[in-house]
This record gives structure tokens, sequence and C-alpha cells, in this order.
């Protein structure tokens, strides 16, 4: 007996202005089009624009399914599939932006979904077939005129104004500035957010209070790029920890991936802006449920395998015991240079160099009974460094303890003279205080 399939009307959406998780599937296109669903098209009343994306989306389904019949994929064919699909997608996702233009924010989740899309069969084209950066550039004009459509939008009605999707747009375009290593772009479109925000007439919510609070990973997601902007790009690590610490409280625990790329940025933004580190049990924990998963599922992540622990175990346990030439030998070593380099927190740990100093000259303090006076040379045999064979290091370590001194780390003075630092009898190391993440 033949199963009765279910008949979608496209066009009732947009006379509606609703949508439902069947719409949302239709411009998913990573997935086939369900079984059970039939989808068409009553022409009365159609607006021409809407007409036209049903009929594309129709081709694209087609040329999917096509294409997944074919036995033999070709490079040939892969990149005939994937051009086709980027150029139709681009094109629906040009006449939704138009559409949206008259319609109220019901209509800025299904753009969404068809600009993510995009994005999706961008990354194919670009990666998967090594082909040239234009169609990220292409796709990125295509989700900016959704970006702006949303942030021009001067409805005076709060519940129909398109402006609370701005923040999905810009987690979109934040990924493909990323691909394309435009830290320019990046800049501009966080000083545009910034300024709006700040807009003393008509501001932008924040992200919390926009559309991305109905979905909880959207503002994870804004919140790590955010982070990431501040803490790889302008090096301001109060402003990055905030921004990750509140996209790891967001995060789901299942999100294991997630969790990690969050922590590979925060562990060193923490460390150097709060002093706060996470402790080697919660890493430990995260881990082997990283592991017991992967088991589980009988696979592995390969490179995205968990990585903090590795790499950021040695690094806390210098910063705890002011470990210099252990840290040191970390800096220096190719496979640690590589990852830092990588994930963009290469000059956050050559800062965090100078703090490892600051708790080994405070651990030589206490050691030294206290005493205000600390030699050079008392301070080069922690650092594990013959002062009588180097008289460079000497130097060296003089203008390190003056930077220190400088950045108020540290209360007190040089004497180079007498090749010693004089510290205050009261609180000589303000603000330094470890605290740990269990």
């Amino acid at each position: 007996m033949t199963e009765m399939k279910s008949i979608v009307d496209f066009g009732d959406y947009f006379q509606e202005k609703y949508f439902d998780n069947y719409m949302i599937r239709y411009f998913q296109y990573n997935v086939r089009e369900p079984s059970k669903i039939l989808y068409m098209l009553n022409n009365e009343h159609q607006d021409e624009k809407v007409e036209e994306v049903y009929c594309l989306s129709k081709k694209i389904w087609q040329n999917i399914v096509e294409f997944d019949n074919r036995s033999n994929k070709r490079r040939a064919l892969r990149v005939s599939h994937y051009k086709f699909l980027f150029e139709s997608i681009d094109q629906q996702l040009l006449l939704m932006n138009r559409i949206a233009e008259r319609e109220t924010n019901w209509i800025i989740y299904p753009l969404f979904v068809l600009a993510r899309e995009l994005v999706k069969v961008t990354s194919h084209v670009t990666k998967i077939l090594k082909m040239s950066p234009s169609y990220i550039e292409r796709c990125a004009r295509s989700v900016h005129r959704s970006f702006t459509l949303c942030l021009n939008d001067r409805n005076p009605i709060k519940d129909e104004n398109r402006r609370g999707g701005v923040y999905m747009f810009i987690n979109l375009e934040f990924k493909l500035y990323h691909w394309l290593e435009n830290r320019d772009m990046i800049k501009n479109l966080v000083k545009v957010v910034k300024s709006r925000q700040e807009d003393r007439f008509e501001p932008l919510m924040p992200c919390d209070q926009s559309l991305c609070s109905k979905y909880n990973g959207q503002e994870v997601t804004y919140n790590y790029y955010m982070g990431q902007y501040y803490g790889c790009i302008e090096n301001d690590y109060e402003s990055a920890f905030t921004y990750l610490n509140q996209a790891l409280f967001g995060c789901d625990t299942t999100y294991l991936k997630q969790m990690n790329q969050i922590l590979i940025l925060l562990i060193p933004f923490g460390l150097l802006s709060h002093r706060i580190f996470v402790g080697n049990q919660l890493l430990l924990q995260i881990q082997n449920e990283h592991l017991k998963r992967d088991k589980d599922k009988k696979e592995s992540h390969g490179t995205h395998q968990w990585m903090c622990q590795k790499y950021y175990h040695s690094v806390i346990k210098c910063f705890q015991t002011g470990n210099l030439k252990k840290f040191d030998n970390i800096l220096f070593n190719r496979e640690y240079e590589i990852f830092f380099l990588k994930n963009g927190v290469y000059v956050a740990m050559q800062l965090l160099r100078e703090r490892v100093l600051l708790r080994l000259v405070e651990q030589i303090y206490e050691m030294n009974d206290k005493t205000s006076i600390l030699p050079f040379e008392l301070i080069l045999v922690g650092m594990k460094v013959q002062p009588s064979d180097d008289m460079e290091s000497m130097n060296e370590l003089e203008c390190e303890l003056a930077c220190l001194i400088s950045k108020k780390l540290i209360k007190g003075y040089l004497s180079h003279g007498n090749k010693c630092m004089v510290v205050s009898r009261t609180n000589p190391f303000p603000k330094h205080t470890l605290t740990s993440l269990k």
C-alpha cells in the first residue's frame, strides 16, 4: 500500500508570515528532501521572487539526487556539482534578501538557514576542491547583504524589527573572514556592531537579548569569535576573557570539540588577565569523557583530539611553580610553537613568560625570608643560569625586572651598581593571586 505524502504549499509561508520545520528543511540541502513531504506552490497571488526561489530549489534538489545516484564521481563532476550548488543557492539568497526587505522578523531564521547553506557549499568549493578564494568573497558579500538588511531595519515595532537577527549573520561573516584571513574585515565588522550598540537614539540590543538567545549555539559562537578578536587581534585579554568565559559557560557539555576550541584561547588569556587557570583535574575529566565518546562511536576525531591537556598542562604547571627554564623550553619546542601560532596565542604565550618570571621572583623572595633586597645572582640561580658564566644574562634579567616594575607587577626599584632589586616591605607583589577553575 502506497503511503500518503504530506503536501506543503511553499507560498503559504510568505502569505501567512510564519515558518516551521518543513520550511527550514526545505532549505537544508545537506540532507535529502523528506520522502514523505511533497512541496508545491499555488501560483495564485504569488510573488514572482517567491516563485523563482521555489523553482531554484527544485533544480537544486534534482541536481543533488542525480549527483548522489552517480557511481563514478570524478573530480570534474564534483567541481561541476558544487559550482552549480553555489551559483543556485547564491541566487536564492539574493532573492530571499529582496523578499525580506518588505517582511518582518519572521523571515530572519529561514534567511539565516539559507545563508548558512551557502557557507557550507562555499566550504566544499574552496577547501575540498581547492578552488580560489573568490567564492568565499562572493559568499561574504551575499551574507553581508542579509546582515545589512537586519541592521538597518527602522521598523518602530520592536516585535517585528529584524535587528534581532544581526548577530546570527555576524557569526557567518566571522567564519568567512577567518577563512580569508582578513583581519581588516573582522575589525570593520566589530567596529560597526560596537558603534550601533552605543547609538544614542536606537542602540542595538546585546547578543543575549537578540534572536540568538533562542538558539544557544549562536550566542556561544558570537562570544567565542568576539573573544578571539579581542585576544588574538587587539591583545585586550580582559575583554577576551569575559567573552570566552561566557562562551564556555554557555556551551553544552556534549559539544566537546567546541569546548576544546574555547579553552585553547581561554586558558592563556585567563592566565594573563586574571591569573585564573583551569585545574588539571577538570582538564583530565573532560579529556577522558572525550576519549570515551570516541571509543563508543568507534571513531577518532584526528586533528580535533583533545589538545588542551597536551599543550597546556605543562604551561599551567610552570605558571604555578615559576619554572622559567621549562617554560622557555616549551616556547622553543617546534611542535608547541606551531600549535600556538596556528591558534593565535603565540603573542599571549610570550607575554605569559614575564608572569612566570614574576612567580619565580615571588618564590625566591619568600624563600629568602622575605628580605627586601634580592640580588640578581640569586634570581639567576633560580632561573638555573650561572651568573659568573654569562654577564649578558644579568643585563637581560635587569631589563625584564624593569618591565615588571614599570607594569606595577612589583613594587620596588633596581640598583644597577649593586646588581640587586629592592622591593617594598609592604605588599611587594600587588594583585598577585592564583585562582583555579575546578
